[in-house]
């Protein structure tokens, strides 16, 4: 298979949570579609976390059936990672722990030294109409290195559709620190083609009480819209020394993720990368309602990186993968 983009440095390690669910066996095939054209360490991780009615004496009984029964279904899943995973990689290990999943997946991180971390968007615990779950959203706001949430991608207006090839990714550029870091990382690897990337950058709406966003003012572009497209242009045309199909959109918006999703749906894009330089822990305490939350979230995060405010509406809210840029700290 032909790649768009040839550079490359060491063999990157990717670690693979792995449940079962739909959406878990989705990211498997992501990272399957990347290691075919790229030389990846993929491991493969599953954590089993005991019902918490299973610490009684009484339920020692069925603690064990539990047990045997989760053992079996942990190898028959195992199994068919291995088979997803072989064929385009020769260095797959799987791993196994116990205990809380999100302590044990950031602990596996830590232990693996992982470059990138890649998660569907729901687990099977979660509800079908939940955008995102909880597993997904906590490893990408605590994680210390870069996280991809995939979400299934499928041809437009096809009954039982299947997973198309990757075709459209998007860059979300505002020209900070860890959005130029996003560039440099995604460049990293190679990409099957045919591959079209996109540069979107979000001028701020020059006219905020006026209800319309159609409209350009009225004596041109302000010279904070051509300050962003000349930035966005100097980025495509450097995107474009190793993978030549990149264009660049700027808009003009009140909310920059409102505006990044509702292109990316309009555009039909398969994944977004955004960078993330961190925000502080306050943030985070916020979507808490009870004290002792605050404080065990300051307990898991302590030197742990946050998310922004733009990067967390795109986890949540965008239809296509997310690729959370976050060079490893």
């Amino acid at each position: 298979m032909s790649s768009t983009c040839t550079r490359r440095q060491s063999m990157m390690k990717v670690l693979l949570p792995s449940d079962g669910s739909q959406d878990s066996m989705e990211a498997a095939r992501f990272v399957a579609e990347l290691a075919a054209v790229n030389e990846l360490d993929i491991h493969v991780v599953t954590v089993s976390e005991p019902h918490p009615g299973f610490s009684d004496s009484v339920s020692q009984h069925w603690m064990s059936e539990w047990a045997s029964k989760e053992n079996k279904r942990v190898d028959r899943l195992h199994g068919e990672l291995m088979t997803v995973l072989s064929g385009v990689c020769s260095n797959v290990s799987m791993s196994r722990r116990h205990g809380p999943i999100v302590d044990s997946l950031l602990d596996e991180i830590d232990e693996t030294q992982a470059d990138l971390i890649v998660v569907g968007a729901r687990g099977h615990s979660m509800i079908r109409r939940v955008l995102l779950g909880s597993t997904s959203e906590s490893l990408a706001t605590y994680a210390d290195c870069s996280v991809v949430i995939v979400r299934r991608r499928e041809e437009p207006q096809q009954d039982n559709a299947t997973t198309r090839p990757m075709r459209r990714i998007m860059v979300a550029y505002d020209q900070s620190k860890g959005s130029r870091e996003s560039v440099d990382e995604v460049l990293k690897y190679r990409w099957p083609d045919p591959i079209e990337f996109n540069v979107v950058s979000v001028a701020e709406w020059p006219f905020p009480f006026e209800e319309s966003e159609s409209e350009d003012p009225a004596d041109g572009e302000s010279k904070e819209l051509q300050h962003v497209r000349c930035a966005a242009e100097r980025l495509a045309t450097r995107i474009a020394g190793t993978a030549p199909n990149t264009t660049t959109q700027v808009l003009q918006a009140r909310h920059a993720g409102e505006a990044i999703v509702s292109e990316a749906d309009r555009e039909q894009v398969d994944l977004v990368v955004v960078g993330d330089s961190g925000h502080r822990l306050e943030a985070a305490q916020s979507d808490f309602k009870q004290p002792q939350d605050s404080e065990k979230v300051a307990a898991i995060t302590q030197g742990r990186p946050m998310l922004g405010s733009t990067t967390r509406y795109l986890m949540r809210h965008s239809h296509c993968s997310v690729w959370i840029s976050r060079g490893r700290q």
